[in-house]
């Protein structure tokens, strides 16, 4: 199991340690409310949106962010696939397994089948065949 968790801003935070030439979320001046965390081993905190610029809990903006959030469920969201979905992947696989991963320990577990994955295609398809519309 995963010791990993997802806090959500309830507040917007200045950072007290802003980099303007820097473009990572850790640098940014302000970080708005809603921004959403993953929290690893109560040690290390990245928002979900990116896979590689992360602070330590006990930093001057980590404790900020810890302080100012609340604990939430990883959950699919609208318009966030590929993050929420991340979310999910680290909290409740382990942040090494891919999507490939997952996929086959699900059909050697006789959880999913090969018909799921025509079951997919043709929902995807018809998916993109409705975004425009």
């Amino acid at each position: 199991m995963s010791n990993a968790y997802i806090l959500q801003l309830k507040t917007e935070i200045r950072n007290p340690t802003p980099d303007r030439r820097s473009k990572d979320w850790h640098k940014a001046t302000v970080i708005p409310a809603g921004t959403r965390f993953i929290v690893q081993n109560d040690q290390t905190i990245m928002t979900t949106n990116q896979r590689y610029a992360w602070i330590g809990t006990k930093s001057e903006l980590g404790t900020l962010i810890v302080a100012n959030s609340e604990r939430v469920e990883p959950q699919i969201r609208d318009g966030h696939h590929e993050w929420s979905l991340r979310e999910i992947k680290v909290v409740d696989a382990d942040y090494d397994y891919n999507g490939d991963g997952i996929l086959e320990a699900l059909l050697k577990m006789g959880r999913i089948t090969r018909q799921d994955f025509r079951d997919v295609r043709a929902f995807m398809e018809k998916t993109e065949d409705t975004d425009g519309v």
